[in-house]
């Protein structure tokens, strides 16, 4: 609501944020109307927060708003942002933030696990869920994007779990029909993803230099108890994880290990590239 004439400016879409400095800089809303136009606003517009309305000035000197305006402009919505380690592996999602009313410092970072929503409902009804929340101090930051931040692997597995329940909703358009059993505590979700590719790369190697050192094709039936073995851990994963990046990224990977007992062997120490996601960040 704006001070000056007491009418209404629009609606919140999101907060606007200085990652660099930690620190809300502004808002997006969109304005009243049939035809509503997006408009940022300084966070020094905001007068005060009130259990209705946000109280807004309107008119401002245009000095202030070119200073504003170039705040806005490297400033952004950290809701949705993935949140990936330097290990390469991408836990989560960014949900909501916690921060000082009347500074617009924040304060923490708040992001759920990577995984499916709810089972899919009867009907167009949203999804409603509470799943477990996890916190990230800003300055566990290493870098950001407008798509993804990164933060150490030692830093997501000491993430604390959120005091209060945060409420998720999802569309019925982008539910699944089953949901996998999550884990609660975040150590065990990266350490497990870990230790799942690491067990199957340390069992591969110490086969292929026990057994397939003087041979060049080796096909899949004569080797049952390790591809039988392989192949229901790609299974669970697809089943698990199947719809997630991370799903996605592990059974590639466990898939390109069964073609090593199809197709001749490289070299010992040989990486497949295709198993991979590789992209360029956005400025």
């Amino acid at each position: 609501m704006a001070y000056e004439t007491t009418e209404e400016v629009g609606a919140v879409e999101h907060l606007l944020v200085d990652v660099k400095q930690a620190k809300v800089i502004g808002l997006l809303c969109k304005t009243a109307g049939l035809i509503g136009r997006k408009q940022s606003l300084s966070w020094s517009q905001v007068m005060k927060i009130g259990k209705d309305r946000l109280v807004v000035q309107m008119e401002s000197a245009p000095s202030l708003v070119a200073a504003s305006e170039a705040q806005l402009a490297a400033a952004q919505n950290m809701t949705g942002l993935e949140v990936w380690t330097d290990g390469g592996d991408h836990v989560g999602q960014v949900v909501d933030l916690c921060m000082e009313q009347s500074t617009g410092e924040v304060q923490q970072y708040l992001f759920i696990l990577n995984y499916p929503p709810l089972a899919e409902a009867d009907g167009d009804a949203p999804l409603i869920e509470t799943p477990p929340v996890y916190t990230i101090e800003p300055q566990m930051i290493i870098s950001a994007g407008r798509k993804r931040m990164m933060i150490a692997e030692e830093d997501a597995q000491r993430s604390r779990l959120y005091g209060q329940p945060i409420t998720i909703i999802s569309t019925p358009a982008a539910t699944s029909r089953q949901r996998p059993e999550i884990p609660t505590e975040l150590g065990e979700f990266v350490q497990g993803a870990q230790s799942l590719a690491g067990n199957v790369t340390k069992r591969v190697k110490q086969f292929t230099n026990e057994q397939l050192a003087h041979q060049d094709f080796v096909e899949a039936d004569s080797l049952p108890d390790i591809t039988e073995q392989l192949k229901a851990k790609t299974e669970q994963v697809k089943q698990q994880f199947g719809k997630t990046s991370f799903g996605r990224s592990i059974g590639q990977s466990l898939g390109h290990t069964l073609d090593r007992f199809k197709r001749p062997q490289v070299t010992e120490d040989s990486i497949d590239v295709e198993a991979f996601e590789v992209w360029e960040e956005d400025e």
